[in-house]
Formats: C-alpha cells, sequence, structure tokens
C-alpha cells in the first residue's frame, strides 16, 4: 500500500516528509501532513486556539464534529470496513479525546478528534488526526 496521503498533499514545509495539506476542514485553520506512505504517514488539523474563558466555545464545537463524524463513519457505504467509537478520554485541564477505528482492517486506520491545550498554556483548541494504528 502506499498513499501517505499523497492526493492531498499541498506545499511542502521545511521538515523533512511533511506537507500542508491541500484541503482545510472546517472548523480548521491549517492541516499538515508527515510521512510518505501508508501505514505512518499522518494528516493533522489544528483550529484556532481560544483562551479558556471562551471554553463553551470549543465544547459546542468539539460535540458538533462528533456528531458529524459518527454520521460519516456510520453510513453503509463504508462497508467492509467497520468503524467504532472508543470511549471520550479526558486528560488533565480540559483536554480530551475520542477515536474510531475501523476494527476490520490492519493495520487500523483510526479518526482521533481533540481538545488540546496550546503551548502557552493559556488556551484550547481543537486537533482532528487521520493515522494508522499500528
Amino acid at each position: 500500500m502506499g498513499g501517505g496521503f499523497a492526493s492531498l498533499r499541498s506545499s511542502a514545509i521545511e521538515r523533512e516528509w511533511s506537507w500542508n495539506a491541500a484541503l482545510t476542514p472546517s472548523p480548521f485553520i491549517a492541516c499538515e501532513i508527515e510521512g510518505t506512505v501508508f501505514p505512518s504517514a499522518v494528516y493533522r488539523c489544528e483550529s484556532q486556539s481560544l483562551r479558556r474563558g471562551q471554553a463553551y466555545r470549543i465544547d459546542e464545537e468539539y460535540e458538533r464534529l462528533q456528531a458529524q463524524i459518527d454520521a460519516c463513519l456510520g453510513q453503509t457505504s463504508w462497508y467492509p470496513r467497520d468503524w467504532r467509537k472508543g470511549d471520550t478520554f479526558a486528560f488533565a485541564g480540559a483536554d480530551r479525546q475520542i477515536m474510531w477505528r475501523d476494527v476490520n482492517a490492519r493495520p487500523a486506520p483510526a479518526v482521533i478528534l481533540a481538545i488540546e491545550e496550546n503551548v502557552r498554556g493559556d488556551g484550547l483548541g481543537l486537533a482532528l488526526t487521520l493515522k494508522a494504528l499500528r
């Protein structure tokens, strides 16, 4: 299997084996692709970071995206894929994530939606990651 999201690559990033993504779904502001082949390539999108006082907006968007991903991966057109939704994991602070994975494939493709604290520790943002679990 080749791929590595090759059809979704745009301009190269200075880091080796990294590209800006040609598609950035709403509400994300930037997406990157790291790696060149399946199963090691990762497609990751991040939203704008909001101050902690606006965390309710992140929560609302997280719930909306979760429902959209559920609806998408629940469609019969995915057959023979068998997408399973895991439990929401809550981490320190407001960080949390949920993962869907295809239990019929090896390595298992995964979709991960997360609320993450920014590097400065003063805000929260959404992250969407597509990768294979080995």
